[in-house]
Parts: C-alpha cells; sequence; structure tokens
C-alpha cells in the first residue's frame, strides 16, 4: 500500500535511525518502552524511515523493528535508504546489505555488522510493504516531502489497483521520466555538457565548476519522479557545487515545508539538523542549512499547519567516532552532537536519547 492509514491514538515518532541501535535502546526506555517494545500506556511507535547506513548495526535495528511491525506495535515508512536497498542499488554506507565486507567501507564508517552473503531476502520480505506515507485526521507522516502531486498519483494508482512492489514502480517511472527528459532536451544539454567539460573530479579540495546542464537534468529527473519526491524530497538547482556521500552535487535540497498550506499538521526526516552551529559547520556534509534562522525544537515555519522534522543528524555519529579514534580517544568517550529523537503525538514533545 502506497499511502496508508496512521495508527489510532498516542504515538511516539521516531527519527531517522541509521543503524543506531544503541541510540535506539536509549531513546526507548527514556519514552518508557520495555525492551520488547511495549508502553504501559499503550503508545505505539511510528518509524519515519531511514532505519539503515552509516551506524553500526543496521541489522539490528532491522531485527528489532521487524516483529514490532509484524506485531501491529509500529509501523515504519520507506525511506530512501530502504527503497535503495530493494532496488540493489550500491550507495555510500549500505555496502554491510551486500554480504560482502569492503575495506573502503569499514575505513570510512567503521567496523559494523554484515548480512550473510544470500541473507537479503527477510530483509526485502520487511521492507517491501512499507508505505510511503500515513495519515490520519489530525496528523501526517512522510519521510521527505508531502506533496500533493505525488500523494495524488499515489492514490491514483491504488485505486486502479495496482499492487506492485515500490520497487517495480519507481523502476517503471524511471524509463518515464528519463523519456520526458529526452523528448524535452534536458538530456541532449547535459550530454553536449559532459562532452565540452570532461568527466567529473574526484573528491578534492577544489570545488569544481558548476555545470548548469547537468545540475537541470539531476533536478528533472528527481522532480518529476512522483516516489522520488516522497522518499527523497525536492530539489532545485544549487548555488555551487558541493561534495555529499561520495560524489560532487550540484542540487540543493528545498524547504518545501514553507509552502505547505494543509491544515493538517505533518511530520517528516530525511534532512538532517543540529541543536547547534558549531557542530553543524564540522559535521555537516556542505550542503546549505534548510532550518538557518529556527528553533531546533519548534515546529517549522509553513503556510499552513505546523510541521516537524524529527532527523536529529544521529547519522553522522560515525564522523564523530572516527574523529575521536584518530585522536586516540574512545568513541563513546563524550556525548555525541547528532542525536537520536523522537515527537510525542499528541503532547507535540521532544524526547532525544541524550538530554536536549
Amino acid at each position: 500500500m502506497l499511502v496508508a492509514p496512521l495508527f489510532d491514538g498516542p504515538l511516539d515518532l521516531v527519527g531517522d535511525i541509521h543503524g543506531e541501535f544503541s541510540a535506539l535502546q536509549v531513546l526507548l526506555e527514556r519514552l518508557g518502552y520495555n525492551a520488547e517494545g511495549i508502553h504501559p500506556a499503550g503508545r505505539r511507535l511510528v518509524f519515519v524511515g531511514d532505519l539503515v547506513d552509516r551506524g553500526p548495526q543496521s541489522v539490528a535495528v532491522l531485527r528489532f523493528v521487524q516483529p514490532l511491525l509484524a506485531a501491529g506495535l509500529a509501523q515504519c515508512l520507506m525511506g530512501n535508504h530502504e527503497l535503495n536497498l530493494l532496488r540493489r542499488d550500491r550507495k555510500h554506507g549500505n555496502d554491510w546489505f551486500f554480504g560482502q565486507p569492503c575495506a573502503e567501507a569499514v575505513a570510512h564508517f567503521g567496523a559494523c555488522e554484515w548480512l550473510e552473503p544470500g541473507e537479503q531476502g527477510w530483509v526485502d520480505a520487511m521492507l517491501e510493504p512499507l508505505p510511503l506515507a500515513l495519515e490520519r485526521p489530525d496528523l501526517r507522516v512522510v519521510h521527505a516531502s508531502w506533496c500533493e502531486l505525488s500523494l495524488r498519483w499515489c492514490h491514483e494508482r491504488m485505486a486502479a489497483g495496482d499492487s506492485r512492489p515500490v520497487a517495480e514502480l519507481y523502476a517503471e517511472l524511471d524509463v518515464q521520466v528519463e523519456r520526458l527528459a529526452e523528448e524535452r532536451g534536458v538530456t541532449a544539454a547535459m550530454e553536449a555538457e559532459l562532452l565540452a567539460m570532461g568527466p567529473f573530479p574526484g573528491a578534492s579540495s577544489e570545488v569544481p565548476p558548476m555545470r548548469p546542464a547537468y545540475a537541470v537534468h539531476d533536478a528533472f529527473l528527481q522532480m518529476n519522479h512522483p516516489l522520488a519526491v516522497l522518499c527523497s524530497g525536492q530539489e532545485k538547482v544549487s548555488e555551487a557545487p558541493f561534495w555529499a556521500n561520495g560524489k560532487w552535487r550540484m542540487t540543493d535540497r528545498v524547504a518545501w515545508w514553507r509552502d505547505y498550506r494543509s491544515a493538517v499538521p505533518v511530520v517528516f526526516g530525511h534532512y538532517w539538523r543540529w541543536t547547534d552551529d558549531a557542530a553543524r559547520s564540522r559535521y555537516s556534509r556542505g550542503e546549505p542549512d534548510l532550518f538557518a534562522g529556527c528553533t531546533p525544537l519548534a515546529p517549522l515555519p509553513t503556510a499552513g499547519a505546523p510541521a516537524w522534522c524529527a532527523d536529529f543528524s544521529v547519522g553522522a555519529r560515525y564522523r564523530q567516532r572516527k574523529e575521536r579514534e584518530q585522536a586516540g580517544r574512545a568513541p563513546e568517550s563524550e556525548p555525541f552532537a547528532g542525536r537520536l529523537a523522537a515527537l510525542r503525538w499528541p503532547e507535540r514533545e521532544w524526547v532525544f536519547d541524550t538530554a536536549p
């Protein structure tokens, strides 16, 4: 089901976990859940997606969440990282899934749990049914971007009885959007630019020149793909290239919530937030700060009902561990700047795995 009903009753909406199982255990204890994910007051968990990648215990997170979903104790959205696994799209940080330990990945992200070769089947079975959005009269939840056009496309597919796996629908849309880019000359302009400027450079301290046609092509593919918008957000051409996740990027994410006009509040993840500017400048990936001027724990500015982003950059902890190891300090020797967050609903209160 592309869009599913959100649980009734009180909820705890957990932000992107990114393989940080220890942080999840601490957070759930602070929220009042027992080791089996049961709350004495009947509250239930909603994970906004991106359970996996970068952190050391993606497998443990999945093994913990799987029975909660099966028992109806939790719901989980499909984030872009889950979708990458289903599509077998090898990305910077998801080597653990492919069952072949990679020295380069270990050097960058640190030691982690690895799936055994051929063990991906149970992960597929867990992730394939995950919806892209959850909704009820007083609340909406999506991983990256609540886009009415994308949601309309999903509801139309559901009304037509299309029950194909999300990965299959995604691949079909890939073909359609690529064809549209070719028809409108976007692809030809990008290819001509590539011939003129040559291949992209690797990582370096020197920022390469902007490639406008490449950037327009990237933004076109993203913004015309309904499932990509829901899972990884809206994008626009950036003012300058920046290095992130192993490649030079020339499109920026868009603070879509500023134009959100619905009367129904919305909660999402995906976009790394920081509770202080010093941590952001030290550990972020160099992308523009979409939350500049926003109070970290307050609702985000919108044109309608309030919005909250529940991703407080726990996915950056691998960088802090690496930094401490290089300095000869224990990885857990001091509090992390990136935190795992949960928004309690209807209380609209934040709870973190570390003190706010």
